[in-house]
């Protein structure tokens, strides 16, 4: 099969047919093995009979999920090759947190295929969470925490029609916390497709140390971190929040190069949504004081639900390296995410100003 492409740092997938911009996604993948191409295999939702080849298996992570007495459960999700080049992915969510949902009771699972590309940006930017505002049976605005690495093995003798059965049975599986949760969901898929090496549920009863513990010697195929990271037309340099620091009202400001986690954003709508990084704090994006005022400071603070915490998006038709660049604009003042007077230097003040094409206000 096909296997995706080794990604540069900073450099990210097309996430073609959705009207969302390129994700810098980090793969870091790891590579030890080649895919062998195999025929036959069919697309998610086919009827084919047995349907047998080698692929690839993945497990997604969200390790701030599913928070109880103060300690992170974690969430998890799946996704597996159904041909050279398209992948099914998909999760139970549960988006109202129920610890029990009778079947065939909404449990917020879902299902999708595309390409390598189109599932790691599903999994990034979370477009297909079923939220309140895609579905009126949630009464939650967006999911609680981003997936934000992955692990795939190599797989011999798949069986993509019995993981596509298993997919769709999902959704009217019902919820029981702990015997028939998304990490019950993932496990069935799997299992179906015929992914190897799956820990034991009672032995890791929990999405985290079920995740850590799959076989570093076989699901090491390909690991990745998912995530975007933001550079300024103007100086080059990245959106990032200052320290790094987990303590509200931390400065959002521009920096050179680190990889490190405060650099990788995520967001969870392609209108007006949240922004916050990878780093620890899962705090928002948001504007100091709530304040509309021209060269107010943008800064990290917990999630509230405010105006100032939400941005959207916008192209402005032009390109930098060939990434489309983007004006990202506050809901609350309507300015555009900026650099402090237009500078260059290290470390200026990320601040909103009312959009003027100036680069400074352009990112890719």
């Amino acid at each position: 099969m096909t296997e995706p492409a080794p990604q540069k740092q900073g450099v990210g997938m097309t996430n073609t047919g959705s009207g969302k911009p390129r994700l810098r996604q980090r793969l870091a993948a790891c590579w030890v093995a080649v895919c062998v191409a195999a025929a036959g295999l069919v697309g998610f939702g086919a009827t084919a009979a047995h349907a047998y080849g080698t692929g690839m298996a993945c497990v997604f992570i969200q390790p701030q999920g599913a928070k109880f007495a103060g300690l992170n459960f974690g969430h998890i999700a799946w996704g597996y090759q159904t041909g050279t080049s398209t992948w099914a992915y998909g999760s139970t969510e549960n988006p109202n947190g129920k610890t029990e949902i009778d079947a065939p009771g909404y449990n917020g699972a879902w299902t999708a295929s595309g390409s390598w590309g189109q599932m790691l940006s599903a999994f990034t930017l979370q477009s297909r969470y079923p939220s309140h505002s895609v579905n009126s049976q949630s009464n939650s605005p967006h999911p609680s925490a981003p997936y934000t690495k992955y692990k795939c093995e190599s797989v011999a003798n798949t069986n993509v029609t019995k993981a596509n059965a298993a997919a769709k049975a999902n959704i009217t599986a019902g919820y029981k916390i702990a015997t028939n949760d998304c990490l019950t969901a993932v496990i069935r898929v799997l299992q179906e497709f015929n992914a190897q090496n799956l820990p034991s549920r009672l032995s890791y009863p929990s999405p985290n140390t079920w995740y850590d513990a799959l076989d570093s010697n076989h699901w090491n195929y390909v690991t990745g971190q998912l995530g975007e990271t933001w550079n300024n037309y103007n100086s080059g340099m990245y959106l990032d929040i200052t320290g790094p620091s987990t303590n509200n009202g931390s400065k959002v400001h521009q920096w050179t190069w680190t990889g490190a986690d405060n650099q990788w954003w995520f967001r969870y709508d392609s209108n007006y949504g949240n922004v916050f990084t990878r780093y620890g704090s899962n705090k928002c994006m948001g504007v100091s004081g709530s304040s509309r005022s021209a060269g107010a400071p943008v800064v990290e603070w917990d999630c509230n639900g405010s105006s100032d915490q939400q941005w959207i998006y916008i192209p402005t038709g032009g390109y930098a390296n060939g990434w489309p660049l983007y004006n990202i604009i506050n809901l609350n003042s309507q300015q555009c995410l900026g650099v402090t007077g237009g500078s260059k230097a290290l470390g200026a003040q990320v601040v909103q100003w009312p959009c003027n094409g100036h680069p400074d206000q352009e990112w890719y």
